[in-house]
């Protein structure tokens, strides 16, 4: 599993430490939580930890100690959508109509983009 971000920075010297930072995150039972791609001033980070992320989950940075990383993160699987045609979508400011309502999951950040009055930016 796999949770993607991007951590934009002033300029390469500032994205190189915040990589050193985040290639240093490790939960409390020591396996690495990221995978970063540095990207000249752009960080690619990947939030690799292979495990369920508990409420009490605990992590350090060098020798940094920090609780509760579960606070922080949300589990959000609509990647599979790109893969597999087959899914299920809850709008709950929408109403309910369960046949005219269907679209292909392809479709589902043009529909958030579009909830959020953001209109077409050209993502992906």
């Amino acid at each position: 599993m796999s949770r993607d971000f991007i951590v934009r920075c002033q300029d390469e010297a500032e994205a190189a430490r915040a990589q050193v930072l985040l290639a240093n995150a490790r939960g409390d039972d020591g396996q690495d939580l990221f995978e970063v791609d540095n990207r000249g001033s752009d960080l690619f980070v990947m939030l690799t930890y292979p495990d369920d992320i508990a409420e009490d989950f605990g992590f350090t940075v060098g020798n940094v100690p920090y609780q509760r990383l579960r606070d922080s993160v949300a589990f959000v699987a609509i990647k599979n959508g790109e893969h597999n045609g087959i899914g299920y979508f809850t709008d709950s400011g929408a109403r309910l109509d369960p046949v005219a309502d269907q679209f292909p999951l392809s479709k589902l950040p043009e529909r958030i983009r579009a909830a959020l009055g953001l209109g077409q930016l050209g993502l992906a």
